[in-house]
């Protein structure tokens, strides 16, 4: 049976949010320790929530796929919902940090990261400041729609 890749759009974007927002939020060191900014995928990772709060981001698939889905076009566009969240009683810099969000995501036209062809990233709600329920940590929540190819691609694909 022929084995079938699919393209892991959410890590792509992580990647290409740490390239550009690295330097804007914490430094997470894994508890392997390797070191990296600390944007993660699809939620916050336990090791990494006792040095919570500080500015961290976190990308989630939400749903989608309504624009290009039902077609033949080997594209889809799911939802992605990003929680930035700030320093301690600083809700000033969670927002800060969704405004940089989505100034970074329009700049999104036609690259490949991590092996997945990510045509746009566009901004479809927020940001919404929207402390953490449960721990009360400043966050602001936003919503962004990510268009990208269905398969992996070459690094040089473009």
């Amino acid at each position: 049976m022929p084995s079938i890749e699919i393209a892991e759009p959410v890590l792509a974007y992580v990647m290409f949010l740490r390239s550009h927002l690295g330097d804007q939020v914490a430094q997470a060191e894994q508890p392997d320790g390797a070191i990296y900014p600390a944007i993660f995928r699809p939620d916050m990772p336990r090791w990494y929530a006792p040095k919570m709060p500080t500015r961290a981001i976190v990308v989630a698939p939400k749903g989608g796929y309504a624009r290009f889905g039902d077609g033949q076009l080997p594209l889809a566009d799911p939802r992605l919902d990003v929680v930035c969240y700030g320093d301690e009683d600083d809700m000033q810099g969670a927002t800060q940090l969704a405004r940089m969000v989505a100034t970074v995501s329009k700049q999104l036209v036609s690259q490949v990261w991590n092996g997945v062809l990510l045509v746009s990233a566009a901004v479809s709600g927020g940001p919404i400041p929207l402390p953490d329920q449960q721990t009360l940590w400043p966050s602001v929540w936003l919503s962004i729609q990510l268009v990208h190819g269905e398969y992996p691609q070459p690094a040089n694909a473009l």
